[in-house]
């Protein structure tokens, strides 16, 4: 029997502190407006996701939907804080939605990438024995 606990809970620990220490090492880098934020958001998210999927290649890409679970519950609250706003921007909405698809994306494919690579090297190395 396969334990998928550990991973799991080693993913969401991974994810809270990618959400809670990127942006602002992002933004004491780089400055609040830089056009690299996406890009390096999602970079770590897939990195993160290729360790933990090599690690642990049965769990595969669901371990970029644990690294991506701070996020929802971080973004129904940030919408309930701003409720009080008279008119949405719903074009920048949706395109801060399209970023956060991006950051799930890239999780989890670099965990189904990091799992197909450990798969790969663990059956060379049986062949190799």
């Amino acid at each position: 029997m396969i334990k998928t606990g550990k991973p799991l809970v080693i993913g969401i620990l991974v994810g809270i502190a990618l959400f809670c220490g990127l942006p602002v090492t992002i933004h004491f880098l780089l400055g609040d407006e830089t056009p690299l934020y996406l890009p390096i958001l999602s970079t770590a998210y897939g990195v993160s996701g290729f360790v933990l999927g090599f690690l642990w290649p049965q769990m595969s890409w669901r371990l970029g939907l644990c690294l991506f679970a701070i996020w929802p519950p971080m973004l129904l609250f940030a919408l309930f804080l701003s409720a009080d706003k008279p008119i949405l921007n719903w074009r920048a909405e949706l395109l801060d939605l399209l970023g956060y698809a991006l950051i799930l994306f890239a999780g989890c494919f670099g965990a189904w990438l990091g799992a197909a690579m450990a798969v790969r090297v663990r059956k060379r190395r049986a062949a190799a024995i």
